[in-house]
């Protein structure tokens, strides 16, 4: 909201993030975006280092994307600029519905494979429940026509 009136989902926004990190820091770090239902381009301290689907204005040359994607990158200093631009005209809520995560490369790759796991164990679940409910309809439908 934006002095009491609703704002579209459709349209061009940027964000701009400032990280201080530890002195001693010069470790890669990594990113993890997964939730990000539009175009975007993003930058750390004036790097691309990412860009799913065409961001522009022109809601004509606009082309939306979704992949998930750990991206990397080695601070040069103490101070890390991360800038975002999302672009919608596509979806009626679009933009990030996930936050983007920051830290080592090892940690992220692992709550990547832990988010994935639990996303097929709830996936393997369902399925069988559905196999066990679609079971139940066809033996009361062998028994119900007899």
């Amino acid at each position: 909201m934006e002095n009491g009136k609703t704002i579209s989902g459709h349209g061009c926004v940027t964000f701009r993030l400032r990280v201080i990190l530890p002195h001693h820091t010069r470790r890669p770090l990594a990113l993890y975006s997964r939730e990000i239902n539009s175009a975007y381009k993003i930058w750390c301290n004036d790097s691309l280092l990412h860009e799913e689907g065409t961001v522009c204005k022109d809601k004509n040359r606009y082309r939306a994307s979704r992949t998930p994607v750990v991206m990397m990158y080695t601070p040069q200093s103490d101070t890390l600029q991360i800038i975002l631009q999302v672009a919608n005209y596509s979806h009626r809520t679009g933009g990030i519905y996930e936050c983007i995560r920051i830290g080592y490369p090892e940690y992220i790759l692992k709550y990547r494979s832990v988010k994935s796991f639990y996303d097929l164990f709830l996936f393997g679940s369902m399925f069988i429940m559905a196999l066990y409910h679609f079971a139940l309809f066809f033996i009361c439908l062998l028994y119900t026509s007899r």
